[in-house]
């Protein structure tokens, strides 16, 4: 799984009330900072910031400024010591305390963050970002039930949110709560309709929750969104097999291994898709491809196994067994009562 990215989880508070500048200037240092916050252009912002720092120690919005540009750097340590410096300089910055929780976020020092994000929220209760970011550290922590509550609460305060819509849907399917996370990836698909991650959200709790023609639809969106992701195709897939929809899911799964022919998982779902429809030496192809890839797959080997028992060929079923007990000995004695059944 790929690391998640949570640059779009901040939000630069750039006071007005920070130290003024003179009048004269083209550009103040406060704005210049603002500007290249704005371009996204951190390393610049950080050095405006510490500049600014040098001239006056005492300017703790300069402090919280270099924190986010820190965090936004992959920084962490350096985050926790501005938002630090910040929180000396004035204990009741609710920013340097969110900013130094996401530091602690990112080091995974989780209860020091909750206790961070829990006082920015104290100082400042109407603020989203610590609300959002102690719901993503419940959801770290396992919390999920806690996780959903501080973020639905949090809607009520902030209804129009993308950012809580978005971290509620994955506290509900986090906790398998599929049904509920279903209906908020179809609210953010509706208040974002070109955003392809609200479509793989609810393609993939569509298809735990079995929801398969929902899921369908949400992966076709996604694919025709990014035509160059092949993972859409290999979602949508999965979602037609599951659906019943076979040729279709045959179609995708073939056109998935053209891009990327040593895909586990397109040769898999492929091999069982054609075990579903009894076409036994289709399936014999792609699974032992499959278990070729990873050797250690139980889900590879127990496909192969179980499809040369359905074809009759007890000798090729008997050759899994001994690589199946190697890491399920519980599928190898479903398999070993498939193989004794064959005549």
């Amino acid at each position: 799984m790929k690391k998640l990215k949570f640059t779009t989880l901040f939000v630069l508070f750039l006071s007005l009330c920070t130290t003024a500048f003179g009048q004269g200037a083209s550009e103040s240092p406060f704005e210049k900072g603002r500007r290249l916050t704005g371009a996204k252009d951190w390393k610049a912002a950080a050095e405006v910031y510490r500049q600014m720092i040098k001239e006056d120690p005492h300017d703790e919005w300069a402090h919280v400024n270099l924190s986010w540009c820190q965090l936004e750097t992959n920084d962490p340590n350096g985050a926790i010591k501005s938002g630090e410096a910040a929180i000396g300089i004035n204990p009741q910055n609710a920013m340097a305390y969110n900013n130094r929780g996401w530091g602690y976020f990112m080091l995974n020092r989780l209860e020091e963050a909750t206790a961070d994000f829990k006082t920015a929220m104290r100082i400042s209760p109407t603020m989203e970002l610590p609300r959002v970011n102690l719901g993503l550290t419940y959801l770290r922590q396992g919390s999920h039930e806690e996780a959903v509550a501080v973020l639905k609460e949090s809607l009520s305060l902030h209804p129009d949110s993308i950012r809580l819509h978005t971290s509620l849907a994955r506290a509900y399917f986090q906790s398998a709560k599929y049904k509920e996370a279903i209906e908020q990836y179809q609210l953010l698909v509706r208040l974002e309709p070109g955003k392809v991650a609200h479509y793989s959200g609810l393609g993939g709790s569509a298809i735990n929750g079995g929801q398969h023609e929902i899921a369908i639809g949400a992966f076709q969106q996604a694919a025709a969104l990014e035509p160059d992701e092949v993972q859409h195709l290999k979602n949508l897939g999965v979602a037609q097999g599951r659906a019943g929809k076979r040729d279709d899911a045959i179609a995708t799964q073939k056109e998935v291994l053209r891009h990327r022919p040593r895909d586990f998982q397109a040769n898999f779902e492929l091999g069982m898709t054609y075990h579903q429809i009894a076409r036994w030496d289709d399936a014999i192809q792609y699974l032992k491809i499959a278990a070729e890839i990873n050797p250690g797959s139980e889900q590879a080997l127990m496909g192969l196994g179980m499809t040369y028992a359905a074809k009759g060929d007890k000798d090729a079923a008997q050759t899994i067994l001994p690589r199946l007990k190697e890491v399920s000995e519980d599928l190898a004695k479903i398999l070993e009562k498939a193989i004794a059944r064959i005549h």
